[in-house]
């Protein structure tokens, strides 16, 4: 599947469950019709489900070139997923 946007917007949210649980969502929305093309929830809020996330969008549309859009949380700012935004030719934005 290829999207028809030319950005995607990503970000990590917390979710408080049970008492003193805490889960976490990364997901990657696509701007063009605001349907979400990955995500991924987990334990911590860590690189791995960050990079989790982002493979999994490019798995499921490997042709997709976006700007993807996030905010300067260190996962987005570390040297692993600057790679792989090199390595599949995507620009970054962050606010």
């Amino acid at each position: 599947m290829i999207t028809g946007s030319l950005q995607w917007l990503t970000d990590v949210t917390e979710l408080k469950y049970s008492i003193g649980q805490k889960a976490y969502l990364s997901a990657i929305l696509d701007l063009y019709d605001n349907s979400i093309i990955a995500y991924k929830i987990g334990h911590s809020n860590n690189n791995s489900l960050v990079f989790k996330t982002f493979d999994k969008a490019i798995k499921s549309n490997p042709n997709a070139r976006p700007l993807l859009h996030s905010d300067r949380g260190y996962q987005y700012t570390s040297h692993g997923f600057k790679k792989r935004l090199e390595i599949y030719g995507m620009e970054q934005s962050m606010s």
